[in-house]
């Protein structure tokens, strides 16, 4: 991140610059056309200190042209737009190790023109070194002359870090030896006579290629940091959803009660909860909100809100889904809706009321068959009875139900669970549900080699044995 400042005066700036967040990465002072004197350059060398002392980079924005040794030390721009033009090559540090001086000045004016910061060095001074072989670091070496020393200075640089940059310059007698070095991972190669094009549009690829890899890495690093805060939001959002839901396993006047929640990410829209009616009733309400993870958590939620608020108000069957399909109309966004299936449990009359908007049929074993739980019923929230009040109504039914009974409710996710191109469909969850019975956890296992593609709830409903 970046600050502006503009030159006041010399101690109130050093006051600005001393308390600047250690979130800004690089200081941009704008000295206006002050005079560079040597009093003041005095100063801007303290604020030079000051500034990397606190790990960050200083850019100059000056009027006054700098000398060519004041620029092998500090970043000068005549003005802002110069600067947001060229800043990309502004942390890129160019190592010159060339001998000759005319060519070594060439190359650290052409450089520094550009916005790179440059360091200049004979070439035995790149021998026998620990060399820094930082990310924006790019060699440029004369390769005339100190041959293998400078191969073996090369693999140095590379073995420390593949991402420095290696350009060397050449003439035709080093060039097929030069061409050998690419497999140790030297960048670039350049022929002499030197082209101030060539060489200037080289370093400027490799820098753009650095910075790509830089804002890449970077990138995936937020993206990770993301991720790992989601997954968080998300364990503490399917903590909450849990804590929403009713107990695992009732028994309520010997009837039993058991679901398994398993939403595909986390958190998920299927739902399902149970209700004291009276001492000798109990309702469970079993949904399916259309779409997956949070938003349909949320309307998940929406909807026990709404159920908890009416469902004593409303003791008739068909009178307490017609409510509810005005409310989700209501305020649920376009597009979204819910199927449900509703049963209440008369544990005095031992039998059973159940209505079907739109979900699916419930199965029921009995007398060692699996039999369909099917009502007439709309799905809730698409249509409005006031608008159309022929299409909306639900259907209730009333049967008994017997000590051998089980009732299995499910959402779509376990038929439409996929192994090889096939779905685990409806007649093999018939099937399985005969055999296991009230085992729900059985049931579930039966998908272990299928893969689920939206969230699965599973809720059972049998007798106790012995007499109730």
């Amino acid at each position: 991140m970046e600050k502006y400042i503009v030159f006041s005066n010399e101690e109130e700036t050093y006051k600005k610059i001393a308390n600047i967040d250690d979130e800004i990465d690089t200081i941009i002072l704008d000295l206006g056309d002050l005079d560079i004197n040597p009093p003041f350059l005095i100063y801007l060398l303290k604020v030079f200190r000051l500034v990397k002392s606190k790990n960050m980079d200083i850019a100059f924005i000056s009027k006054e042209v700098f000398t060519a040794e004041m620029n092998k030390y500090f970043r000068v721009f005549q003005t802002l737009e110069e600067y947001n033009k060229i800043k990309i090559f502004s942390s890129f540090v160019v190592k010159l190790y060339i001998d000759n001086s005319y060519t070594r000045n060439l190359l650290r004016n052409l450089f520094v023109t550009n916005g790179f910061q440059t360091k200049e060095r004979k070439e035995e001074r790149f021998l026998n070194k620990e060399h820094d072989s930082l990310d924006k670091d790019i060699y440029i070496i004369n390769f005339e002359k100190y041959q293998e020393e400078k191969l073996e200075e090369i693999q140095k640089i590379k073995k420390k870090n593949p991402n420095s940059k290696v350009i060397l310059l050449i003439n035709k007698v080093t060039a097929y030896k030069a061409l050998r070095t690419v497999k140790m991972g030297v960048d670039s190669i350049i022929e002499k006579p030197i082209n101030t094009d060539e060489i200037l549009a080289s370093v400027k690829n490799l820098s753009m290629q650095s910075q790509l890899r830089a804002e890449n890495i970077a990138l995936n690093n937020k993206i990770k940091g993301l991720y790992k805060n989601l997954e968080k939001e998300l364990a503490l959002a399917n903590d909450i959803q849990k804590k929403l839901m009713p107990p695992e396993k009732i028994n309520f006047k010997g009837y039993n009660i058991e679901y398994i929640f398993s939403p595909s990410q986390k958190i998920g829209g299927d739902f399902c909860d149970i209700f004291k009616i009276d001492e000798d009733k109990i309702a469970v309400v079993f949904a399916d909100i259309s779409g997956h993870g949070i938003p349909a958590a949320l309307l998940s939620t929406m909807l026990k809100a709404v159920i908890h608020s009416e469902f004593k108000n409303y003791m008739n069957i068909e009178d307490l889904m017609s409510l509810l399909n005005e409310r989700i109309n209501k305020i649920f966004p376009m597009g979204k809706f819910a199927s449900m299936f509703y049963i209440l449990l008369n544990t005095k009359e031992n039998t059973i009321s159940y209505c079907k908007a739109s979900q699916e049929p419930a199965l029921l074993i009995h007398d060692n068959k699996v039999e369909e739980l099917q009502t007439e019923g709309q799905v809730l929230g698409v249509f409005s009875k006031e608008d159309f009040p022929d299409l909306v109504n639900f259907e209730v039914k009333t049967r008994s139900f017997s000590k051998d009974d089980v009732i299995l409710l499910y959402t779509d996710g376990i038929t439409e669970a996929v192994k090889d191109d096939k779905l685990y469909g409806f007649e093999r969850l018939k099937e399985n549900f005969l055999k296991k019975r009230n085992n729900i956890l059985a049931l579930k296992d039966t998908l272990d080699t299928y893969t689920l593609e939206d969230d699965l709830t599973l809720l059972t409903i049998w007798r106790d044995h012995e007499d109730i």
